[in-house]
């Protein structure tokens, strides 16, 4: 597992894109990251996720948004015991969580575990596009 969450294809159309749901445990923190050529639109479903892009931090509860352009470095952690947002992004960004991700035998939050960067990296070498570049603590190098 890499990321720690459950991640649902929700609807895809290559020309158009990709809507996912990402459902999350409490604490659960993404790797400083940046998708050089897709966006991120994330509408909040359920409990309290914080984003943190450009040196600040957003927010995020049931029936907010927030708008990632490609090219932003950012994060995001959990918040609430468990959390819901539904991403509208390219289908490249799709093939990328297909790629990183494993098949659910159930619909349940994944156990407790380290990040798998190697298979993050790994993904983002198989898929079309650079999708997700995993950045160092300390940010994009300038």
């Amino acid at each position: 597992m890499v990321l720690r969450l459950h991640t649902t294809i929700k609807a895809e159309h290559h020309d158009v894109g990709a809507v996912v749901e990402h459902w999350c445990p409490g604490g659960m923190t993404t790797p400083l990251h940046v998708q050089p050529e897709d966006y991120e639109a994330i509408y909040g479903l359920e409990g309290e996720v914080t984003f943190f892009a450009d040196a600040q931090s957003v927010s995020l509860s049931p029936g907010s948004y927030i708008y990632v352009p490609a090219g932003t470095a950012h994060a995001w952690r959990g918040d609430s015991d468990q959390a819901r947002v539904l991403t509208l992004t390219t289908s490249e960004h799709a093939d990328w969580f297909r790629a990183a991700g494993e098949p659910a035998r159930e619909r349940a939050l994944p156990p407790p575990g380290p990040l798998d960067i190697e298979k993050c990296n790994a993904a983002s070498e198989i898929t079309t596009s650079s999708c997700s570049e995993m950045l160092p603590p300390e940010g994009p190098a300038t």
